[in-house]
């Protein structure tokens, strides 16, 4: 009797574990588009970060379940910290439901180090994450037969898990074509120039003026039709897109054929706008402008928000240097675009 209540138990426990897995997939991915304002109807399961979350949840959930019921596994497999993991990473994606609903705010105690929203979700997204890979870590681990320090070479093993994606997501940004057309005989309804950083005197950044530059040499050639600036400003300083908008103005762009928004503060910001505009204006053709190394990111945003979307990269050159900083930076955040779509 004693020995079936305790298979019994263990039952229980296994079924837990997998409840609390599953549950907390289907809580990320609600995550991702609630926090953008997204329904139902934008959810897309072959997005590339939908893949990720459900293929990582369906390597470490299959995982779990071979360790628990395998006999040769059993005996070394501990169900309680996969239970006490599992909890956690509920717990953090818990809380940011939470938020969304009762609109609390950065605790104080985060402030210094999430001065916003985007970026208090962004760490405790993270730190979801993070546990997860540890849990899928510790599962691995038993497979390869690890007794002694099982924990701490799990904690190495889940660097390592993050250091693959994090080049795989260098390689795929500095490998995928953008899609740039060669624009010969090609009409575009709207040139979207995505903002970036404006110096003093209210002086677009040497980045920010190859975007515009880009933008008008289209506007000239009759490849666009209309210009839509974006990006919002510093306290004092005019905004990205005001400044955007006086240079094209200078530059000879009829004002009419200039569109500007100042609040988007970053690139998910500025494609959630055309999204939205879009659907209001009903453009045909809408080519997003900007950098090269920005462009892979840029389109992977477009594509899981569903904006119908081309591209065309500005001319400004950059050393070795600060573009492989640039494509460093940019693979880190759409690694964190592909899993948490913030």
């Amino acid at each position: 009797m004693a020995k079936k209540a305790l298979s019994r138990g263990k039952r229980d426990f296994f079924k837990s574990i997998l409840v609390i897995m599953v549950t907390d997939l289907f809580l990320l991915l609600f995550l991702k588009y609630k926090f953008n304002n997204l329904g139902l109807s934008d959810f897309s399961i072959t997005a590339f970060g939908n893949l990720l979350n459900i293929g990582f949840a369906v390597i470490t959930g299959v995982s779990f379940i071979i360790a628990a019921k395998s006999k040769k596994y059993a005996s070394r497999f501990n169900q309680l910290p996969i239970l006490i993991l599992a909890i956690f990473s509920l717990l953090f994606h818990l809380v940011i439901l939470y938020n969304e609903y009762s609109d609390s705010g950065v605790p104080k105690i985060l402030k210094e180090i999430a001065p916003n929203m985007r970026v208090y979700y962004m760490l405790l997204f993270i730190a979801g994450q993070l546990i997860q890979f540890y849990l899928l870590a510790l599962i691995l681990s038993v497979f390869l037969g690890e007794t002694k320090l099982l924990y701490l070479k799990a904690f190495f093993e889940m660097i390592f898990i993050s250091i693959v994606l994090v080049l795989f997501s260098f390689f795929y940004s500095v490998l995928k074509k953008h899609g740039e057309e060669s624009f010969t005989n090609q009409k575009y309804d709207m040139g979207v120039v995505l903002g970036a950083a404006v110096w003093s005197h209210n002086k677009p950044s040497p980045i920010f003026e190859g975007r515009i530059k880009k933008a008008y040499e289209l506007y000239s050639k009759k490849v666009i039709n209309k210009i839509q600036l974006t990006g919002s400003n510093a306290p004092g300083e005019k905004s990205e897109a005001k400044t955007a908008s006086d240079y094209l103005r200078k530059l000879g762009v009829n004002v009419n054929d200039l569109f500007i928004e100042e609040k988007s503060s970053n690139t998910v910001e500025q494609v959630l706008y055309i999204k939205k505009n879009q659907e209001k204006k009903n453009p045909r053709r809408i080519l997003i402008i900007s950098d090269e190394f920005h462009l892979v990111r840029a389109l992977e945003i477009c594509s899981f928000f569903n904006v119908n979307a081309e591209s065309a990269a500005s001319e400004y050159n950059i050393t070795s240097e600060k573009l492989l900083y640039y494509r460093l930076r940019e693979s880190a955040a759409l690694l964190l675009f592909w899993f948490f779509a913030v």
